[in-house]
């Protein structure tokens, strides 16, 4: 990981950043990469399967996805300040 890389994507994402942030993301990335060569040379590391959530919940269960009576477009907007197009119209929240 280098400086100008990360100059890349900030840009892209339209990032801002001074040097000495970039030095110090640089040096971020770095340890985390140690750490997770450490990980990756962890003797029998290959034998576990990925986790997707760090615990086992045997009794978590999702509800039913049953389909129930909607509300009509006139009562889901009853309470909207304002609606444009069939859509709740908000203040503009990015500038």
């Amino acid at each position: 990981m280098n400086k100008e890389y990360l100059k890349k994507y900030a840009r892209s994402l339209e990032f801002d950043m001074e040097d000495s942030q970039l030095e110090t993301l640089v040096s971020e990335f770095n340890v985390l990469f140690e750490q997770m060569n450490l990980l990756d040379n962890l003797v029998g590391i290959s034998e576990y399967e990925p986790m997707d959530f760090p615990f086992i919940l045997d009794d978590a269960c999702l509800r039913e996805d049953n389909v129930s009576d909607s509300l009509s477009s006139i009562e889901a907007f009853k309470n909207a300040k304002e609606v444009k197009d069939g859509c709740v119209k908000s203040p503009k929240v990015v500038a």
